[in-house]
């Protein structure tokens, strides 16, 4: 079931950023360290992680990790130096416990929550 671009796992269907991102300054170190490609593939990551329940993507899962490098055309040595450079030089993702989210995904979350209301009291059905 989905309401307002919210799944009940609390994953995006779809998620706002600004149409000027490539001119910020992490998306420019990006591109300068890793060439045009690397922000293509971030933005196919900040999908998959859009995608995870409460937009949270577990690469600490073995099989969740292989997917992602599969999907992103990506071996180990790379995917773990693409990475690296997301979190520490260019801060686009944020590492909780062996998993990764980014600042788009839970600002888009967050202001999707608001926004739904919760069911008015009596106009439940039961069968």
């Amino acid at each position: 079931m989905v309401l307002k671009g919210i799944n009940l796992d609390n994953s995006l269907n779809f998620y706002r950023h600004t149409v000027n991102s490539h001119r910020q300054w992490k998306f420019k170190l990006l591109r300068a360290k890793l060439g045009w490609s690397a922000e293509g593939r971030f933005w196919a990551l900040n999908n998959m992680i859009a995608q995870s329940d409460e937009g949270i993507l577990k690469l600490s899962n073995k099989n969740v990790r292989v997917a992602v490098m599969y999907d992103l055309g990506l071996n180990e040595d790379e995917f773990n130096n693409f990475i690296y450079t997301l979190k520490y030089d260019c801060e686009l993702i944020i590492e909780i416990d062996g998993a990764v989210t980014t600042e788009i995904v839970r600002k888009n979350l967050k202001k999707l929550k608001k926004s739904i209301k919760p069911p008015v009291r009596g106009n439940s059905f039961s069968f």
